[in-house]
């Protein structure tokens, strides 16, 4: 087999899950959560900087690594245990806080 010439790894990136944050977060920057899947997590609030709460509902990601060959094939790799996962856009600059 050819060696890859291209690797990617769709783990998800933590945000903290502490109710608040002390860091802006910036406009149409994404929030990624991840909760073990036996948490039982089905949806998380965010209150906005103006006040106001918005609600992303979990999913189950699976953690994967795509490899890619010289001939440009693809092969998926599962990492780990599947986990629940929320994924927030926020479109305004400012301090979110999750619930």
């Amino acid at each position: 087999m050819n060696k890859p010439t291209k690797v990617m790894d769709n783990t998800p990136k933590y945000f903290p899950t502490d109710k608040r944050n002390t860091e802006p977060v910036l406009k149409y920057s994404r929030i990624n959560m991840v909760f073990p899947k036996e948490s039982g997590v089905e949806k998380i609030v965010f209150k906005t900087p103006c006040q106001t709460k918005e609600f992303a509902q979990t999913f189950i990601h699976q953690p994967a690594r795509f490899v890619y060959d010289v001939h440009g094939y693809e092969t998926i790799e599962p990492i780990g245990e599947e986990v629940l996962c929320v994924r927030y856009t926020p479109d305004t600059i400012g301090q979110y806080e999750s619930a």
